[in-house]
C-alpha cells in the first residue's frame, strides 16, 4: 500500500477540501462569465460551450451516481469521455478557420487509364 501523503487528496488536514472548494468556486465564475458573455453582450457563439458545461456535469453526476463516488474514477471515466468525443469532433469536422477538410475525408487521386 503507497504511503499517506499529508495534504494530498480528500486525506488528513483539510487539503482536499480547500481544492475543491477553490475549483467549485472557479467554476461557478467561469460558467458566470460565459453565461454573461452569452446573456449580456449576445456572444451567440459561445452557446456551445455553455452546452458543453452542462454535458459535462451531468456525466460527471451520471457516473458519480451510477457508478462509483471515488473522484478518481469520476475524473477518469469523464476525462475518457471528453477525450473521445472531442477526438471525434475533431476528425469529422472541418477546420473553422480553414475550412479544410475533416481528417477522416480521404479523398485519393483518380487515375484516368490511358487507352
Amino acid at each position: 500500500m503507497p504511503p499517506h501523503r499529508a495534504g494530498a487528496g480528500g486525506g488528513g488536514g483539510g487539503g482536499g477540501r480547500d481544492a475543491s472548494a477553490f475549483f467549485a468556486a472557479t467554476l461557478v465564475l467561469w460558467a458566470v462569465s460565459v453565461g454573461f458573455e452569452i446573456g449580456a453582450r449576445g456572444r451567440r457563439e459561445l452557446a456551445p460551450v455553455a452546452a458543453g458545461f452542462a454535458f459535462f456535469q451531468a456525466a460527471n453526476s451520471a457516473v458519480r451516481a451510477t457508478v462509483s463516488r471515488d473522484p478518481l474514477l469520476v475524473n477518469t471515466a469523464v476525462s475518457l469521455l471528453h477525450s473521445s468525443l472531442t477526438s471525434a469532433s475533431g476528425l469529422s469536422s472541418p477546420h473553422p478557420y480553414t475550412q479544410k477538410p475533416p481528417l477522416l475525408a480521404v479523398t485519393f487521386p483518380i487515375r484516368h487509364s490511358r487507352a
